[in-house]
């Protein structure tokens, strides 16, 4: 007999006392699934499907608020409430969080009774209604299990033989991502950031279906694209000594860079920098924070444009991770 969908909450919060204090509060009426960062909570938040989501404000990486932004561009998401969780009381804060799409604001300490009135009260006021999800609350618990169930619900098709060294690797993308280009090489593309932390999320995001390289040194930027020749370059506009606008100059004026397509990445939206980005051969812009299924979308985007080509490298993907240390 099937168990009928219950609402679902995730609760994100670098504390860890607070997430079993929510998880305490709320279990008995809800699901509740955990994060303990912004960063994970994008990156989880396509297989999590929360209906509601519970905040802290101040996390180191990515804070609350700008978690939140980047959940609300994504027009799956852009209906969740959400309640913010934080030891500011200032105004300010107030009008920051309730400026992103906040719901209501509680401040730390918390009573967690208190908690659960106002949650039962969003769900009425907000008329949630639970819906099915792909992961039961108990897969997404058990590490890999709901990537398992996603690759057995995916079978049909024969598997890729995996290439060896020196090979070219047809794409073989994962199940349960939706958004992978169409093309018969796999496609290799490099982040170039100075925040290291921006490197590794691109790259978590991206490993499993592209060849991933990450520079967050713009100095080494044109050498290493020389030497491992990208198709698509996610380039960073505000770095130290080259900036992303540099680089992108330079791209254009050397014969050996000029191949590769820019997707700009950076906390700047005003038009001014849009526009400059777009003059300088960008092929889209990303404003940062962003989820991982915009960035997937807009590389998809690039891949699908009808001069795209993934052209054979002279180095193979495997000796790029040796050189950069990652084997």
């Amino acid at each position: 007999m099937s168990v009928a969908p219950r609402i679902r909450i995730l609760v994100v919060d670098d504390d860890p006392d607070v997430r079993v204090i929510v998880s305490h509060a709320l279990r008995e009426e809800f699901e509740v699934v955990t994060c303990s960062s912004g960063v994970e909570a994008l990156e989880r938040i396509d297989r999590y499907e929360p209906d509601f989501v519970i905040m802290d404000v101040m996390m180191p990486v990515l804070t609350g608020i700008d978690t939140v932004r980047a959940i609300k561009k994504d027009a799956r998401f852009a209906h969740l409430p959400v309640i913010f969780l934080t030891a500011r009381s200032d105004n300010e804060a107030v009008r920051e969080a309730m400026g992103v799409g906040g719901d209501f604001y509680l401040q730390k300490p918390f009573n967690p009774s208190h908690l659960l009135s106002v949650v039962k009260q969003m769900v009425q006021q907000h008329r949630i209604e639970p819906h099915p999800k792909r992961f039961s609350q108990e897969e997404l618990s058990s590490p890999g299990r709901a990537e398992k169930q996603a690759a057995i619900a995916g079978e049909g098709s024969s598997e890729t033989p995996s290439a060896k060294d020196g090979e070219d690797r047809t794409e073989n993308p994962s199940p349960n991502r939706p958004f992978t280009p169409a093309t018969s090489r796999r496609v290799r593309i490099m982040i170039i950031d100075d925040d290291v932390d921006v490197v590794n999320y691109v790259k978590s995001i991206l490993r499993e279906d592209y060849e991933i390289i990450g520079v967050s040194d713009s100095e080494l930027a044109p050498e290493k694209i020389i030497a491992y020749q990208p198709d698509i370059l996610l380039l960073d506009i505000m770095m130290p000594k080259l900036n992303g606008f540099h680089l992108s100059h330079l791209l254009r004026i050397n014969r050996h860079l000029r191949g590769s397509k820019i997707i700009f990445v950076s906390s700047r939206a005003d038009h001014e920098a849009v526009a400059k980005a777009f003059t300088l051969g960008a092929s889209d812009y990303l404003e940062k924070p962003f989820t991982p299924e915009q960035l997937r979308r807009k590389i998809l985007a690039v891949t699908q444009q009808p001069d795209f080509v993934a052209p054979k490298k002279r180095l193979n993907y495997m000796e790029i991770l040796r050189r950069e240390g990652e084997l």
